[in-house]
Parts: structure tokens; C-alpha cells; sequence
């Protein structure tokens, strides 16, 4: 968004300065809404990271948003304290753990040595995750 406002000032680009506006005013009264969109900021860059099967930076993304627990133990606290997230957040965690277990599935003999607990932990993230959040992944295959 910054980078966007900073275009529309050097471009003059009034239509794209109005709508940055709008939107900058919105999350300035909005922390919650700052918290989500720095949560699905990073969502998008482990995504693009998973697609890229640049794994050690999707694995450094996934433990600097505490998105998805990463080991097994952390599955309870991470179920627990789901309904605290921005709904906005929590409606792409199927999403998300589909992606990295994809990214999983096709990584390097080595990679899924060490990503292996991982992937336990997102398993049993998402079987723990409330049928709400499940809509986005599954339309997707309807």
C-alpha cells in the first residue's frame, strides 16, 4: 500500500491516489485491519515462495507470521487462539496449509526429512480448524 501511495504521489495518478486514500483511512482507524493486512502480506509471500519451491524461505515466512503451527505441539495453542485472528486471516488457513503441504509434497528427499513435523502439525491444524474456515478450499473443488 505504500509503495502504491508513493506511485500515485510521483505519477499524479488521481484515481489510484483517491482509492489508496480511502483505503490507508480505513486501516488507520483499523489496527485489527493493519494486523490482517500484514498477516496476508506474508500469506502471499509464503504462497509465492511455496510456488517458487524456494522452501527455506517459505519455512522462515511460516515462523515469522505464526500462521500455521510448525511442530505438533504447538496444534492446541494454535486452535485455541484461532478465533482471536482476523476473520479475513482465518478464512485462508485451509488455503494456506493446502499450499504448504503441496509445497511439502514435492520438495527435496532432505527438505522433507526436516519438514516432516511440520507437515504432521498442519494435518492436524487443519482437522482442528472450525468447518467456517474449511469454505474457501473446498469450493475450490466443487
Amino acid at each position: 500500500m505504500c509503495k502504491g501511495l508513493a506511485e500515485a504521489i510521483t505519477q499524479n495518478d488521481e484515481k489510484l491516489r483517491e482509492k489508496l486514500i480511502g483505503a490507508a483511512e480505513k486501516l488507520i482507524h483499523l489496527p485489527l485491519h493493519i494486523q490482517a493486512l500484514c498477516i496476508l502480506l506474508g500469506t502471499l509471500q509464503l504462497l509465492i515462495k511455496c510456488q517458487q519451491a524456494d522452501y527455506e524461505s517459505a519455512l522462515e515466512i511460516i515462523r515469522r507470521t505464526g500462521l500455521i503451527p510448525t511442530v505438533p505441539e504447538q496444534v492446541h495453542v494454535f486452535t485455541s487462539q484461532e478465533h482471536l485472528a482476523p476473520r479475513q486471516v482465518t478464512t485462508v488457513l485451509p488455503d494456506v496449509c493446502l499450499a504448504v503441504m503441496n509445497c511439502l509434497a514435492v520438495s527435496t528427499f532432505p527438505v522433507q526429512q526436516r519438514m516432516q513435523r511440520l507437515g504432521q502439525a498442519i494435518v492436524m491444524f487443519a482437522a482442528a480448524l472450525p468447518t467456517s474456515s474449511h469454505r474457501t478450499s473446498s469450493q475450490r473443488f466443487s
